[in-house]
Parts: C-alpha cells; sequence; structure tokens
C-alpha cells in the first residue's frame, strides 16, 4: 500500500486513515463503525474518500441505507482480498459508492468478470449490462449469473499478443482523421442498448491480448457525445488501467488529457503491482438556457448599434 502522501485524487488523510483501519478489520460491523466515526464525522466531508465522488454526506442517510451501504463495502473489501489482479482496495470502494449513490441509474459495464455480481446487486433496481468477448467465459458466466444482463460483444480490431504492435497500431489510429477512426473503430451495440440513456459506463474490458480497449474506449465515448444531447443529462466513465500505455494515450486524446477534467483513482492491487482507474463526468448544455443566452447577446449587440 502506497503512504498516505502518494494517494491521488485529494483524498482527506485522516478519513482514509480510518478506511485503512477498516480494511485491516474487514467486516459489516467494521464498515458501520467507520461510517459512523468521529474520524469521519470530523471531516465534514460530503466524500468520504475521493472529492469529486459523493453529494451528500454519509451521516444524513437513514439507518438501514447507511447498513445496506456497509454490506456492500464489505463485499467491495472481499473482492479485493480474493480476486487478485483486479481492482485495488481504493477502486472498488470507490466503484460500490458511485453505484450506490446514483442506484437506480443505467449502468453499462464492457467485460463480465467475478465482480458482476456486486455491480448487479447495488443497482438491482436499475439495469446493469454487461459487453463480453469471450464467448466461452460468457457462457460460463451465464450458468453462474442467469439473472445478470449479458451480451457477446465482438472486436473488430484483432492483434498477436504482442503489447508493442498494439501501440503502433495505437498510434497510427490516433495520427488519423475523424473519419478515419470511425471506420476504423465504431460497432453498433446490440439494438437493445445502442439508445439506453447510459448514466454509468464503466470500461475494464478487453484484457491484453488480441484485442485492446481502444475501441471501448472509443464507443464509450461515441455514446457520450449521442447521450449529452438530451439536456441536463449526466453520463459518467471510468476506465480502469490507466497506467498502461493504450488507456492512458485512448483517454486523453478522447475523453481528456487536461487532469482537472477526470480523477483518478489509484492504488496497489494485492500483487503489488499499481493500478489507476480514471472517472470522467460529463454534463449536458441545457438547451433553453443557452436559447436565453443567445437571445441576451442579440439583445445587447442591438442595443450597442
Amino acid at each position: 500500500m502506497p503512504a498516505l502522501e502518494e494517494v491521488a485524487c485529494h483524498v482527506h488523510k485522516e478519513c482514509y486513515t480510518t478506511m485503512l483501519e477498516a480494511r485491516n478489520d474487514s467486516g459489516v460491523r467494521t464498515w458501520k463503525r467507520f461510517l459512523k466515526s468521529k474520524k469521519f464525522m470530523q471531516a465534514g466531508l460530503a466524500r468520504p474518500m475521493y472529492e469529486p465522488l459523493l453529494y451528500s454526506p454519509l451521516s444524513t442517510l437513514r439507518q438501514s441505507r447507511a447498513d445496506e451501504l456497509s454490506l456492500f463495502m464489505d463485499q467491495a473489501h472481499y473482492m479485493y482480498q480474493n480476486k487478485r489482479n483486479q481492482m485495488t482496495f481504493e477502486q472498488y470502494t470507490y466503484v460500490t459508492q458511485l453505484l450506490f449513490h446514483h442506484a437506480p441509474a443505467n449502468v453499462l459495464i464492457w467485460g463480465l468478470g467475478q465482480d458482476s455480481n456486486l455491480w448487479s446487486t447495488i443497482n438491482r433496481h436499475g439495469r446493469t449490462a454487461f459487453l463480453e468477448n469471450h464467448e466461452v467465459w460468457l457462457n460460463k458466466m451465464k450458468e453462474n449469473l442467469p439473472d445478470a444482463e449479458s451480451h457477446l460483444y465482438n472486436y473488430k480490431l484483432q492483434f498477436s499478443n504482442n503489447v508493442s504492435n498494439s501501440e503502433r497500431h495505437m498510434k497510427k489510429l490516433l495520427a488519423e482523421d475523424k473519419q478515419a477512426q470511425h471506420d476504423d473503430l465504431y460497432q453498433k451495440l446490440p439494438a437493445d442498448l445502442e439508445d439506453v440513456k447510459w448514466d454509468v459506463i464503466l470500461v475494464d474490458s478487453p484484457a491484453y491480448a488480441k484485442e485492446t480497449r481502444m475501441e471501448s474506449i472509443w464507443n464509450s465515448k461515441r455514446l457520450k457525445d449521442n447521450l449529452l444531447q438530451h439536456p441536463g443529462h449526466i453520463v459518467h466513465i471510468l476506465v480502469h488501467d490507466c497506467e498502461r500505455t493504450i488507456e492512458r494515450m485512448f483517454s486523453d486524446e478522447f475523453l481528456g488529457r487536461d487532469p482537472q477534467s477526470y480523477t483518478v483513482v489509484e492504488g496497489h492491487r494485492i500483487s503489488d503491482h499499481e493500478s489507476q482507474m480514471r472517472h470522467y463526468m460529463f454534463r449536458s448544455v441545457d438547451n433553453t438556457y443557452q436559447d436565453e443566452l443567445k437571445a441576451l447577446r442579440a439583445k445587447l449587440q442591438k442595443s450597442n448599434l
């Protein structure tokens, strides 16, 4: 685990220390104690771990809601401890809170994995859809999670199992004009997914193999652009494994490279490998406001004539 000074996202250190204590002593009761702890209350934060996340203090939650979140946080802790080389402790608890505070919501996840049941359960009154490219794994997971909505998605771009080859192709794609990128990367989602007003999109697939996340990141950006045509709509996009070149560079190009435009959630996996996840939040422009602004500008210009 990195030193507190090395933890990204403006973590409130005292509150984060309490989180670490909870991590070292797992259990629902521990999480309940954390949510009610003096350190947490004195912090006065609307967000218990990372500043841009939550919108209402957990201290204002009804007891039943606080108990429910405690249960989910404990499950996230279990995933961190028992599913090696996936998300870090910080990332699991971050995504858990994000989904909890937006549920019920429309959630699209690239990748079907061991943590899919947790995400589906948190958002059980909303819609959670998974896109998976490995058919054998998909069929196996359907047996384990028969109620999960999962779809087979075959990526257009195929490479040899060679990271440098993938990165060369990535640089070629980034150098192309928008139409060429569209031709190379565009692939329509299954019909019942394409036009959904997604609230949260999590990019956690494919793994480094014949396919890469160039396609899933670009298509998430395409979905986001379509969704932002709805006035007042907010879209959260999370991209996992941004410590890797392809994820980082494609996120920079298509979602935003300015560090002020995203939150970095980083930490170390059980295997001690560093991992970074980016959280982008996009808000559509209110057309009514824009129309009023245009009318005001026209009026001012006219008065200056």
